[in-house]
């Protein structure tokens, strides 16, 4: 009795081993499935994100091909709209130009009677002095020289004269060019906003799929900004001619006066030097005994004079020079974008 109920027990521990090993084989067989499904549906997905987001990439890259298209469409059509433009303007500024050569013609008209009859009342006036000069005393001398210098500063004053009315036709005329031309501006930079060639455009960037961007998504953002912003900065360069315009004229004018007043001031230097020369030129060719060291004396003032004129010369060549330079390096400046 005692081995039958041994013989039970061991046979249903037997039973309970198996049981569980199949139970544990069965867990093991469901959790690999499971984990091969887990497996096939990653993968799946995976492929799945792939081909979305190069889907989108090239959604993305046909977006940026047709913005440039269109960009370089719409400048097509802006350069076209700026030819028939400027064919109006340059109509306008030719009578504007025709008009002042006319003036300028006529002032040049008057300014060479004046000083024809101002340079004959000159040298009538001088040659009675040579005449009616007496001793050559220090006393008739020196008003033989303010004389000359009162009739000579007669002539250049009529030459200055001329020269600022003439200065100032040539600034009107500059003017009311300049005038059509920043009307011209506004025109074109209107044209340029219509065509949306003012404003900067909008980046065209990746968007996150399958939640976080991809190292290559975040690189075309990167140089997505770049492309944008070289866009921009392209697009205003070519338009800075409209944009500047009416600045770098301004700034021209400025330079137009600063020019003739440099001048003027060169020219009264040499005046003055001009003068002294003709002094001792009559003094040199007077008829009468000066003696060689008097001679001599006029001799080195002249050679004085001769070097002091050049001089005169050579330092408004330099400030001349100087000022091309530097304005050229401000022109620059004033053109960037």
């Amino acid at each position: 009795m005692l081995q039958k109920n041994t013989i039970m027990i061991n046979t249903k521990i037997s039973l309970n081993k198996r049981t569980v090993a199949e139970q544990l084989k069965l867990s093991f067989l469901t959790l690999m499935l499971l984990l091969s499904s887990m497996t096939n549906t990653y993968a799946m997905d995976e492929k799945a994100l792939r081909a979305e987001r190069n889907k989108a990439q090239k959604q993305r890259q046909v977006e940026v091909n047709q913005r440039n298209r269109s960009n370089h469409e719409s400048f097509a059509q802006f350069r076209t709209f700026i030819r028939e433009l400027n064919k109006e303007v340059k109509e306008k500024t030719r009578e504007l130009e025709t008009q002042y050569r006319i003036q300028k013609i006529e002032l040049k008209g008057q300014r060479d009677m004046k000083m024809v009859e101002a340079e004959t009342n000159m040298q009538r006036k001088i040659s009675e002095l040579l005449l009616n000069q007496g001793a050559e005393s220090k006393v008739s001398a020196e008003q033989f020289k303010a004389q000359l210098k009162k009739h000579a500063d007669e002539v250049f004053n009529i030459k200055k004269q001329a020269a600022n009315e003439e200065q100032k036709e040539y600034i009107n005329n500059e003017t009311a060019k300049h005038k059509l031309l920043t009307e011209r501006d506004k025109k074109a930079l209107d044209k340029a906003k219509e065509l949306g060639l003012r404003d900067k455009k909008m980046p065209i960037l990746a968007e996150p799929i399958g939640g976080s961007l991809t190292k290559r998504e975040e690189q075309w953002n990167e140089r997505e900004q770049k492309e944008v912003e070289k866009l921009h900065t392209s697009n205003q360069r070519q338009l800075v001619e409209f944009i500047k315009g009416e600045e770098i004229r301004e700034w021209e004018i400025n330079n137009k006066h600063e020019d003739f007043k440099l001048k003027w001031e060169k020219e009264s230097e040499l005046h003055a030097l001009n003068q002294e020369q003709v002094f001792y030129n009559a003094l040199l060719f007077q008829p009468g005994d000066k003696g060689q060291s008097n001679q001599k004396a006029i001799s080195e003032k002249m050679a004085e004079i001769s070097k002091q004129n050049r001089m005169i010369n050579i330092k408004y060549k330099t400030i001349k020079n100087q000022n091309r330079v530097k304005r050229s390096e401000e022109r620059r400046k004033m053109r960037e974008m």
